[in-house]
């Protein structure tokens, strides 16, 4: 299992070290041995300090087909992402407390009328492990409560051979 909390704050190290601030993404696709496409399928752009700041996905002809934006506190928790995509919008807002994270995801039509808002509950542990998440929402007009308990398991540390002396 990855520790994906790890993993992030590795590539965000590595990103700062070789002060990265644009990751372009290209797609080539192959049919019998010959390249048929090679496009530029996403483009992300880094802030000084390795944290994701924006975000566009593109089709075959160029044309943007999904846009983010990612907004931070200042002690470099995510407070807020927009996401767009065709005519939808998404917005999550998020708050930290008390090793808490409160967020409400919040769907738009295309005219900018809410759709449909979640809310949710992260807990974590002093390492900032996820312990715990809660999401309310309504499907079909019904509230919903999701919980997500996450447990932590840990690889057996191997048996130490011990050598034996005789006298």
């Amino acid at each position: 299992m990855y520790d994906l909390i790890q993993i992030g704050k590795e590539l965000r190290k590595r990103r700062r070290k070789l002060k990265i601030r644009l990751e372009k993404r290209r797609r080539y696709l192959c049919e019998d041995g010959k390249l048929v496409k090679n496009y530029v399928s996403s483009i992300r752009k880094f802030d000084k300090y390795g944290r994701l700041i924006h975000s566009c996905g593109f089709d075959e002809k160029g044309t943007v087909i999904s846009k983010a934006i990612w907004k931070y506190f200042q002690d470099g928790k995510m407070s807020e992402i927009e996401y767009f995509r065709k005519r939808k919008m998404w917005k999550i807002i998020s708050q930290s407390k008390n090793r808490k994270e409160y967020a409400t995801m919040i769907c738009y039509w295309k005219n900018r009328k809410i759709k449909t808002t979640s809310r949710s509950i992260k807990k974590y542990d002093c390492n900032g492990n996820l312990l715990e998440e809660i999401r309310l929402r309504k499907i079909k007009g019904k509230k919903v409560v999701e919980q997500y308990v996450t447990e932590y398991i840990k690889k057996p540390e191997a048996k130490q051979k011990t050598k034996e002396t005789y006298v």
